[in-house]
């Protein structure tokens, strides 16, 4: 411990220990004083250290005093700090000069603060160097931004030149927000190294007051505390004294990259006065691109032979796993039974060498046979326990081989996932030139459309972004892999055969993690591009014109409704047959397939119901069909057109049948249920088809339900009824059910009128008039002939009926209404002959046997 840290009044303590007890009073008496006075006990000698703390109780920014000591002093206390940790480095001198007492604690933490001290003042000194360097560096900068007058080339700038500035602008800007960030994370070192040290105090001046009060057994190990708690205040201030030397280095860099960047950034601004973008320049961006291309392309071939290769010697490995388990099972059952088999000789062998028998115990060769046979037992389990150690050996050599194959295959599969996304962040930089190629010449040409440069850029990076998301959550897989595999090194013996597989794996990790980063570092170079033109684009948009914000609005909505129009509603599973392969894959289905599908289903639809309607409007002119069989042949082939339009868009738009499948349910229970009926309508249309029991406008009697046939449809036929209302009655429904048709073969339908004359009337004379008035009504048909019956002698008259034939159809009087005519005529001809139309007539007899009691009835109440 160096002296020259340690507060005056320790000193005086340790001079004073042998004067008595005299001056240990005085000193508790100027203890006390200093207390009341509050100097505290270090007040008589303040440590540069206690400036730091009570800067730190205040609230002031004040650095320790540890920042301001120059290079010889830091490396003063380094080489102290230095030899006080050599003093105890080693397990066999970790307790070196402590009192007896002290705890294991107490002396790993003495151990980590000459540690921390010994760090802070290198850190320290490394700052200072850091800074000297730094300012020698910014001095040089300084000198040649002061004697630089202009690029080498003469204007008009290549923008390859503009580019590269940029480029050195972006690191700069990285740098200077690394700084940014490294400030603060110091920052808050500071105020927690600030909150520390103030605690280290509050137990040093506790240790003094325990120093100050021990007993002469105790003063050894107080003493050694105290230096301890010195010690921590000591390393703590070192600590934050290299924090603040840090501070003032990244203050440095910060001020020294602002001045870059502002240089950096006036060249740009020189280069963009006057800048080109030629074939040439463009020519040799592609053909770097290419050439890098032609590259990735080769690796990926190597790859893809190596994952081929790979795969086979992991499918061997499992092979020759699977093999040493079966091994290494059945030799386990074996050693079970073998050492059985030994206990049962052992226990033969003791029976056989103590028999019960009084002539056994006398049988010299008693058990010989027993021996032997334990003998070759015990003999046989050896060789099963050398074989099976041996197979368990192989078995696990069989496991360590199958662990690092898989990861080799793993390797394989991963490069090859990496060099493909690197040819797509590849094909996107040549993207992205040609789009600033065309921008630039547009510019040139007064017809530069900003918005779109922007649109286009956004769109590059929507491809790109997720490529780095994915690579960025590889690398966090890796270094978690990583991570993993180095707890195992630390939980295992590295010595052991098993630690070789953990290191094998590290370095396949590392590997890969190698291979991730490359391409990592490929897309984020692509990434960077495209992102400053984004900025350069935002930046330009705030310059634009009305018509050029009112284009850009357009433009936007364009491609809302461009991303409406492609928005993708599910996702179906598909599969081709390629080079004899079943490839399996996913289709999605967008809202424009969806469109156009039923944009073809709809236009291919109308454009069949015209055709089909001018063929069959010209087969019924010539005759060769009538219009009824027209009409339902029409109904039919538009039906299967249907059906066929929907499978050829489906086709065409690349919408798979499988897009369907999430109905397969419904359309199970529809099939059980609803589509039960569907079909059996849909085959009795095709059966009225063929056997045509009616046809349009025939007169049909169904079900309780009559009238005219208006339509006959794929699934149903419409009825209209005599009262003008239409009934749909399922094709099913002619089948299952007795059909009448009035006008199957024949319009001609015979009605019957029945008419009642009063007893007297002349009966011939009646039949006459029935004719008669038949024949004056033009409804009634003369072929045949209309005919009258005497019928009945009925209770009241004498009952004739009227047969008639009226010919019935679209156009022509109904049957009804002809009846009624023949009604009102067949009144007036009989009241003109004076025949009179019956009326009911009743006898009543009364029983008059005895006479008939009459009562006279006054309220309801007989009297």
């Amino acid at each position: 411990m160096d002296d020259r840290d340690e507060p005056a009044i320790r000193r005086t303590r340790s001079d004073d220990l042998g004067s008595g007890a005299a001056p240990g009073l005085w000193r508790g008496l100027l203890l006390a004083l200093a207390l009341v006075c509050g100097t505290g006990p270090l007040g008589a000698a303040q440590t540069p250290l206690d400036t730091v703390v009570n800067a730190a109780k205040t609230g002031e920014t004040t650095q320790p005093t540890t920042e301001e000591l120059s290079v010889e002093q830091l490396r003063e206390r380094l080489a102290a700090a230095e030899a006080e940790q050599a003093a105890i480095s080693g397990p066999e001198r970790h307790a070196a000069g402590a009192p007896p007492g002290a705890s294991a604690n107490e002396l790993q933490q003495r151990a980590r603060l000459l540690q921390l001290t010994v760090f802070s003042y290198r850190q320290n000194l490394n700052a200072f160097a850091s800074l000297a360097e730094r300012k020698q560096l910014a001095a040089d900068a300084e000198a040649k931004r002061r004697a630089w007058t202009g690029f080498g080339q003469k204007p008009p700038y290549s923008i390859l030149l503009a580019d590269g500035l940029r480029t050195a602008l972006q690191v700069k800007l990285l740098n200077l927000h690394s700084e940014e960030g490294r400030q603060k994370i110091l920052a808050a070192q500071m105020e927690n190294t600030r909150e520390r040290l103030l605690k280290a105090n509050q137990h040093l001046r506790l240790t003094q007051e325990t120093l100050e009060a021990a007993t002469p057994a105790d003063l050894p190990l107080a003493r050694w505390r105290h230096d301890l708690a010195q010690l921590e205040v000591r390393g703590l201030g070192a600590y934050l004294g290299a924090l603040a030397a840090q501070v003032r280095e990244a203050e440095a860099n910060v001020a020294e990259y602002n001045r870059e960047i502002e240089f950096e950034r006036g060249k740009i601004g020189e280069v963009e006065q006057a800048l080109a973008f030629t074939a040439n320049d463009l020519e040799r961006l592609k053909a770097d691109i290419d050439e890098r291309r032609s590259r990735t392309i080769a690796d990926l071939e190597v790859a893809s032979r190596d994952q081929e290769r790979l795969s086979t010697a992991l499918n061997a490995a499992i092979a020759r796993q699977t093999e040493a388990d079966k091994l290494l099972a059945e030799l386990q059952a074996r050693h079970g039974e073998a050492r059985k088999a030994v206990a049962e000789a052992e226990a033969a062998l003791n029976k056989a060498e103590h028999p019960d028998s009084f002539l056994g115990k006398l049988n010299p060769f008693r058990g010989s046979s027993a021996k032997s046979d334990l003998d070759q037992r015990r003999a046989a389990l050896a060789d099963i326990e050398k074989r099976l150690a041996a197979a368990h050996s192989a078995a696990q050599q069989a496991g360590r081989e199958h662990l690092l194959a898989v990861e080799r295959s793993r390797n394989a599969g991963h490069a090859v996932e990496s060099l493909n996304i690197r040819l797509v962040a590849l094909d996107l930089r040549r993207s992205f030139w040609d789009l600033r190629y065309v921008s630039f010449n547009d510019e040139r040409a007064g017809k530069r459309d900003r918005n779109k440069d922007y649109e286009d850029s956004r769109r590059l990076l929507k491809v790109l972004n997720p490529a780095v998301e994915h690579l960025r959550g590889k690398l966090d897989i890796i270094v978690g892999q990583i991570a993993e595999q180095n707890s195992l090194l630390r939980l295992g013996d590295e010595t052991a055969v098993g630690a070789e597989v953990p290191k094998e794996i590290l370095d396949l990790l590392g590997e890969r993690e190698k291979q991730y980063l490359e391409t990592f570092s490929e897309v984020e170079e692509t990434r960077h591009l495209l992102l400053r033109w984004v900025e350069e684009e935002n930046v330009l948009a705030v310059d634009r014109s009305a018509g050029e914000v009112t284009r850009g609005w357009l433009e936007s909505g364009r491609e809302w409704l461009k991303a409406a129009w492609n928005f993708e509603l599910f996702a179906v599973e598909d599969s081709i047959v390629a080079d004899g392969r079943v490839i399996s894959g996913r289709r999605g289905v967008t809202v424009a397939k969806v469109s156009e599908a039923v944009l073809i289903v709809l236009i291919g639809y109308l454009i069949f119901a015209l055709l089909t309607r001018m063929v069959m409007a010209k087969a019924v002119h010539r005759g060769r069909l009538e219009a009824t069989g027209a009409h339902i042949a029409r109904k039919w082939i538009l039906a299967v057109v249907l059906v066929v339009l929907l499978l050829f868009a489906l086709d065409i738009m690349k919408i798979p049948l499988t897009a369907f499948a999430f109905l397969g349910g419904a359309i199970a229970i529809g099939a059980g249920f609803g589509m039960q009926t569907l079909l059996k309508n849909l085959i009795s249309g095709v059966m009225l088809l063929m056997e045509r029991p009616f046809k349009p406008h025939d007169i049909v009697e169904v079900g309780g339900i009559s009238g005219e046939v208006t339509d006959i449809n794929v699934r149903s036929c419409t009825i209209r009824g005599f009262n003008g209302i239409e009934t749909l009655v399922p094709n099913s429904t002619f089948l299952e059910q007795n059909v009448t048709n009035w006008t199957l073969s024949s319009s001609k339908v015979r009605y019957t009128l029945n008419v009642g004359v009063a007893y007297g009337s002349p009966a011939r004379q009646v039949s006459d008039l029935l004719l008669e008035v038949a024949a004056r009504c033009p409804n009634v048909l003369m072929d045949p002939a209309p005919e009258v019956q005497f019928m009945d002698f009925a209770d009241s008259a004498l009952l004739f009926t009227l047969y008639v034939w009226v010919e019935i159809g679209q156009g022509r009087r109904g049957g009804t209404a002809v009846l009624s005519d023949l009604r009102f005529m067949v009144e007036a001809s009989f009241a003109e002959h004076g025949i009179s139309l019956p009326f009911p007539q009743r006898d009543v007899h009364l029983d008059a046997a005895g006479p008939l009691p009459v009562r006279v009835v006054a309220g309801g109440q007989p009297t």
